[in-house]
């Protein structure tokens, strides 16, 4: 059991190292950098840094996750209660939202990287329509509402995603897969290209295996499903998961930074980005790097 709650602990260790990598706000891109030529002269009405943006935002997602898991585990001494579902439903954010940087970034052409951008926008959108439904249901029933800023500030956002629909019903678009496949796929691209210094987190024989199997853990565990207690009777086989969520959770974390990085940051000279990230990302970032290009 020792063996284990010290992975856990070193794991978490080195998963919050990539909390501070977008803070205290994201730096911009290179100007000559592969992401800064996905973004040149594309959908410029929509702020003419589309793709950054789109790909940037799941990553941040998942170095939270993983700052707020360093903070869980940092707080056991203090606390009878490990939260170890709470731990592996973070694990699941942090690989679900890098994964979905990763299926965004990882493909060589600047046409599919442009169709990936829209396409998890727009798979986002009926979600987001939804939520301004609710919240005008909020508002129906309340007498001056349009004397009341948070209602005007909605109805702001109402128009600024009927500009936003508009712009984008055109333009060609790649669906991504549903939440459990993009992480497998995030995870095979990841094997196929493995990390030339990849750490412990990621096991020789790569890291699609582990990431689907704690993938479907913490989503049972998401949804109350009871069949979990069933393989974590005994507490150290809890504590293993644990340490294998963090593993698969900081492994694809690491590799959504890189693969950001590797397109961000100019080649052959050096960057104007500050670097925040973690000092083993480095080589990855090198290798990667060579796949992308600024023409």
């Amino acid at each position: 059991m020792a063996q284990v709650l010290k992975r856990i602990r070193d794991r978490a260790a080195r998963g919050r190292e990539l909390e501070r990598w977008p803070l205290p706000q994201p730096e911009p891109v290179d100007a000559d950098s592969s992401l800064a030529a996905d973004d040149a002269g594309f959908l410029p009405d929509l702020g003419g840094d589309y793709v950054r943006l789109t790909a940037l935002y799941p990553a941040m997602s998942a170095t939270d996750c993983l700052g707020a898991i360093g903070q869980l585990v940092g707080s056991w001494e203090d606390s009878r209660n490990a939260y170890l579902p709470s731990l592996l439903v973070l694990c699941r954010s942090a690989m679900e939202t890098a994964a979905k940087t990763i299926w965004l970034l990882c493909d060589d052409s600047r046409d599919v990287r442009r169709k990936r951008a829209v396409g998890l926008t727009w798979s986002e959108m009926s979600n987001q329509k939804s939520f301004h439904a609710i919240e005008k249901r909020m508002y129906s029933g309340l007498p001056d509402k349009d004397q009341d800023p948070n209602y005007r500030d909605l109805q702001e956002h109402i128009r600024l995603f009927l500009n936003r629909e508009q712009i984008l019903t055109p333009v060609s678009k790649e669906t991504p897969p549903n939440d459990t496949r993009i992480v497998i796929n995030a995870a095979k691209w990841i094997d196929r290209h493995l990390p030339p210094d990849h750490g412990e987190e990621l096991a020789d024989d790569g890291l699609t295996l582990g990431a689907e199997r704690i993938y479907v853990v913490s989503s049972a565990l998401i949804h109350g499903y009871k069949w979990v207690g069933d393989y974590v009777k005994v507490p150290q086989n809890a504590y293993a998961l644990a340490a294998d969520g963090l593993a698969a959770s900081i492994a694809m974390a690491d590799c959504a930074v890189a693969l950001y990085e590797a397109q961000a940051q100019r080649r052959g000279s050096p960057t104007s980005r500050a670097r925040r990230y973690p000092e083993r990302i480095e080589p990855t970032l090198n290798a990667w790097s060579t796949m992308y290009g600024s023409q």
